[in-house]
């Protein structure tokens, strides 16, 4: 069959990287002899003003998760349009929670809950021959008569499914388009956050060094596509193995020196294992921690297995390692639980840390309600209100006011903004005042807020 793979744009980071997914996805069908080709995210727009491109098209896949999700129906609807004899099919994060929501309200006929390796081939294999989807596992779909089915759920795969994989189809990357390329060592995660929507918490496959390194090889060939010399690792927690993340480092400096690498990790895991200096000896261009809270209280609330007192710790050992400079704190504001000494708290402990650390300054999000996440299916239990299917169907729902959903008023929530501002725009320096007042007549001691 004729396929094309895309995505719509997320955000600025699709500008510099493909998505992983799409490589991946595009290797195993090629495998079964299929004819693929990735329109990727940077392409779309162009791509979709040209519907002759469409007119060979059996199926057309998009990945989607809920930041995309409103262009996402849009596209749909531009190649339903185009080519109504196309079946659309969808997957992601977003498709995967909301799967009856994705069907119900767009032309797509199928969508894939989890991991597509296995199912993706075996749907289209059905879809060819005609035959019926209701026997493949990990798929919700429309029948004949239009009616909405929700097969069995598909096994994870395996170790050595995970390592039986092609290569991800670096050759459909045209020459010059990306900075960065993506590079996948391990899916899951040792902990489960209430925050975070990964597919697969409280658990860790991790592909053996050897695919990783025949994954390296063939980037080091291809490795003047790239302008950036960037790889992104896409793993959900690089340094959950010790051993692992070691030989993975270890790798990427033999066989790919030239490229700088961008990695998520964990402050308890680079401790417990530590990982200082095997961090430290890699070229990198980023090294994102989360830490999310300010508070020891909202810490354990979220569940990140966490403290202040081991950030702080961490900080004063980063400001020792020449790889401060490429370290980036992440922290989240704004969950539904949270007064206004809640956000400066985190916002101050964030800026501090930072300072710290001698790292730049650092990324403060707005808390994003993500579907299939434990903050939002038990909203209630946090002071959530119930977040309906079509809360996503937006295209300003993750760009609402500041702290929207956290227990503060619309004025107090402008005046945490401008201090938020204020502070980067200062850092690593704050005239820091005794007290800070608040719009609404509230007066909070800032010593308290340290």
């Amino acid at each position: 069959m004729n396929v094309l793979l895309s995505m719509a744009m997320t955000g600025d980071v699709d500008k510099v990287i493909p998505p992983n997914c799409l490589l991946v996805l595009a290797s195993v069908l090629e495998a079964a002899g299929h004819r693929v080709r990735i329109i990727f995210p940077v392409q779309l727009m162009k791509f979709l003003q040209n519907p002759a491109g469409l007119e060979d098209c059996d199926v057309f896949g998009l990945s989607a998760n809920s930041f995309n999700w409103c262009s996402t129906k849009a596209v749909i609807e531009k190649v339903h349009r185009a080519n109504p004899r196309a079946v659309i099919i969808l997957g992601g994060p977003h498709p995967t929670y909301l799967d009856r929501h994705c069907l119900e309200t767009t032309e797509a006929r199928v969508v894939f809950r989890g991991e597509a390796e296995k199912s993706l081939p075996r749907v289209l294999e059905a879809l060819s021959s005609e035959s019926p989807l209701r026997g493949i596992e990990g798929i919700t779909f429309k029948d004949g008569s239009g009616e909405i089915r929700t097969n069995e759920p598909v096994e994870a795969l395996s170790l050595k499914e995970m390592d039986d994989l092609p290569l991800p189809a670096f050759h459909l990357i045209p020459e010059g388009l990306y900075d960065f390329v993506p590079v996948e060592t391990s899916r899951g995660c040792l902990f489960h956050c209430k925050f975070c929507a990964l597919p697969f918490p409280q658990s860790l496959r991790v592909f053996t060094i050897e695919r990783l390194k025949s994954i390296l090889s063939l980037l080091s060939e291809q490795g003047h596509k790239f302008k950036g010399k960037g790889i992104f690792i896409t793993d959900d927690s690089f340094t959950a193995s010790k051993r692992h993340a070691q030989q993975a480092l270890s790798a990427l400096r033999e066989i790919t020196p030239e490229f700088q690498i961008s990695l998520e990790a964990r402050i308890s895991e680079i401790v417990s294992h530590d990982l200082f200096a095997d961090i430290e000896r890699t070229k990198l261009s980023m090294l994102q921690i989360g830490v999310e809270c300010g508070y020891d209280e909202g810490l354990k609330t979220v569940s990140k297995d966490l403290s202040l007192k081991a950030v702080l710790e961490f900080a004063r050992a980063s400001a020792e390692r020449s790889f401060r400079h490429q370290l980036l704190w992440s922290y989240i504001v704004g969950f539904p639980w949270e007064k206004e000494q809640h956000v400066l708290k985190t916002i101050n402990f964030a800026f501090n840390t930072a300072a710290l650390s001698g790292s730049p300054p650092p990324q403060v999000n707005n808390f994003a309600p993500y579907p299939g996440t434990p903050l939002v299916i038990d909203g209630e239990q946090y002071g959530l209100r119930t977040i309906p299917p079509n809360y996503y169907d937006s295209p300003s729902w993750f760009s609402t006011s500041f702290l929207n959903l956290a227990s503060i008023s619309q004025a107090n929530a402008t005046f945490i903004l401008n201090y938020l501002q204020e502070r980067k725009r200062l850092y690593p320096a704050f005239p820091w005042g005794p007290h800070v007042y608040l719009p609404d007549g509230a007066v909070l001691n800032n010593a308290a807020l340290q």
